[in-house]
């Protein structure tokens, strides 16, 4: 056999070497490989090297998803933030079936990220530590049961929030971003910061404090003094919330001074 020939049949039996390996190559492209270099005359040698590549390519074993899987679920279920939670549900999601890494002879590993939950989702990077190494990074969901309160009937902006507005009802969902209220006591008397429908899950950011009095409107000033209270009629010069420090007009002295709105609408000063 010409060296110029040794050369060709070398370059095809390494390319179809890779490509074998790469493949589930049966017989019929085999013998394809076959005809083609028969005029090689290397046609046996090429063929029981191209046997023995498929038959090793077919024995690799690799790792099944579903272990893949098992970790994550098993690493999210272990985050102190999800063993807080009450019931909580944890769905791996689906891992594409061209995934395919070698069976790892060790224990998987797995490692969380630093940023955590995410909306209800997490990126585990599942890792496979011996002779031939590897890494992968699988996304999981979550939901938990919860306790939400909700409204009882549509409402308008600034509609202050009484017990038959509300109601407690207990959901699956995914941890929120924004805290939710959990309790009804968190939002009575809270007014709405805009108007809302039935059923609307409450949180923090939609309710603030009722405005207990407005600018304009008359009141009680009421201020100790050596022991003595003193009450005097007044008039707000701005709107007020509870525990907020407005200025009010005593209308005797004809004063502005600085008082406490008080829950009932009075205003209270610590000195004249």
């Amino acid at each position: 056999m010409s060296s110029t020939n040794i050369k060709k049949a070398a370059n095809v039996l390494v390319s179809a070497t890779f490509y074998m390996s790469k493949r589930n190559f049966g017989t019929v492209g085999i013998s394809s490989f076959v005809e083609n270099l028969t005029g090689l005359g290397l046609a046996p040698v090429i063929l029981v090297s191209l046997l023995l590549t498929s038959t090793a390519a077919a024995s690799e074993r690799y790792q099944s998803l579903e272990s893949i899987a098992q970790v994550v679920r098993e690493t999210v279920s272990a985050m102190p933030v999800v063993t807080s939670l009450k019931n909580p549900s944890i769905e791996v999601l689906r891992l594409s079936n061209r995934l395919r890494v070698v069976e790892c002879p060790e224990p998987l590993s797995a490692v969380e990220p630093a940023t955590g939950l995410r909306g209800g989702r997490i990126s585990i990077r599942v890792s496979c530590k011996g002779p031939r190494p590897w890494s992968v990074y699988v996304m999981a969901s979550l939901k938990s049961e919860v306790q939400v309160v909700i409204t009882t009937r549509a409402m308008t902006r600034g509609e202050v929030l009484a017990r038959e507005d509300i109601s407690e009802k207990t959901v699956l969902r995914a941890p929120a971003i924004q805290p939710l209220l959990r309790q009804s006591e968190e939002a009575l008397g809270n007014a709405l910061k805009r108007s809302i429908g039935e059923g609307v899950e409450l949180s923090a950011a939609m309710l603030k404090k009722p405005t207990i009095i407005r600018s304009g409107e008359h009141t009680l000033i009421m201020a100790e003094a050596g022991g003595l209270q003193v009450r005097v009629t007044g008039k707000a010069l701005q709107h007020g919330v509870v525990g907020e420090i407005i200025r009010v007009l005593n209308l005797s002295s004809k004063k502005t001074v600085r008082g406490k709105v008080e829950a009932d609408g009075t205003i209270t000063v610590s000195r004249w």
